[in-house]
C-alpha cells in the first residue's frame, strides 16, 4: 500500500522552497534598469552630467547610474566603467579631467570586492542547502528514510547561518560604501543610492530559512 504524505513535513518543504526562490531571484537579478531598486548599490551621475552640461553646453556620454548586483561583484569597477563609456563615445573628457575621486573605485578594489566575493560564495552554498531542503522535505513527507527530519533540521540551520552571514556582510557593505561614496562624490555631483529591494530579498530568505528550521524541529519531535 502506498505511503500517505506526512502533513507535518509540508511546512518545512514549502518554506525551504520559498527560501530557495528568494535566493535564486536575488542571484539572478542583473543590471537591467527595471531592477534598479534591487541593486546593492547604484552610483548616480545625473547631477555630474547636469553640471557639466550647464558649464560647457555639452553632454557627457555616460550612464545615469552604475549599479552593483551580485552578478557584477567580480567586475564592479565604477571609474573604469565611466572611462570606458567616455572612450567608446570618443569624448575628450576623462575621469581625471572630471575630477572623479579615485577613492570611489579604490574602496571596491582594495576592500569590498573581496568581501562581496565571499558573500557570493555563501549565497551559492545557501541556495544549494535550501535546494537540498526541498528534497529532504519530499523524503520526509513520504518517509523514505528515518533520519530525513533530523538531516533536514541540520540542513536548514546551516542554510540559515549562511544566509545570515551573507546578509550581514552585504548590508554592512551597502551602508558603508554608500556613506564613503557620498562623502567623496558630493563635491562633483556623484551620489550613491540603494533601494530596499536587495535587503528585502536577502533578509526575507534568511527569515524563511529560519522558519523552515523551526518547522523541521517540529517534524523531528
Amino acid at each position: 500500500m502506498a505511503r500517505l504524505p506526512s502533513p507535518k513535513a509540508v511546512a518545512p518543504t514549502v518554506l525551504s522552497l520559498l527560501s530557495f526562490i528568494l535566493v535564486a531571484v536575488l542571484m539572478a537579478i542583473g543590471c537591467s534598469p527595471n531592477w534598479q531598486s534591487f541593486a546593492l548599490i547604484s552610483i548616480d551621475t545625473t547631477t555630474l552630467k547636469s553640471a557639466f552640461y550647464t558649464g560647457t553646453g555639452s553632454g557627457l556620454p555616460i550612464h545615469d547610474a552604475y549599479s552593483l548586483h551580485l552578478q557584477t561583484t567580480f567586475k564592479f569597477l565604477p571609474l573604469t566603467l565611466i572611462q570606458n563609456d567616455l572612450t567608446t563615445h570618443y569624448s575628450r573628457q576623462t575621469i581625471d579631467s572630471l575630477r572623479i575621486p579615485g577613492g570611489i573605485q579604490d574602496i571596491f578594489t582594495k576592500k569590498y570586492n573581496l568581501i562581496l566575493h565571499v558573500a557570493f560564495i555563501l549565497y551559492i552554498f545557501a541556495i544549494t542547502s535550501t535546494g537540498a531542503g526541498i528534497l529532504l522535505g519530499g523524503a520526509a513527507m513520504f518517509d523514505l528514510f528515518g533520519k530525513a527530519a533530523l538531516v533536514g533540521l541540520g540542513n536548514a540551520v546551516l542554510a540559515t547561518l549562511l544566509l545570515f552571514v551573507a546578509s550581514t556582510m552585504t548590508t554592512a557593505i551597502q551602508f558603508n560604501a554608500t556613506s564613503v561614496i557620498n562623502a567623496l562624490g558630493a563635491p562633483i555631483g556623484i551620489a550613491a543610492i540603494h533601494g530596499s529591494g536587495f535587503m528585502t530579498l536577502t533578509w526575507c530568505s534568511c527569515v524563511t530559512s529560519l522558519l523552515a528550521a523551526g518547522a523541521w524541529f517540529v517534524v523531528d519531535k
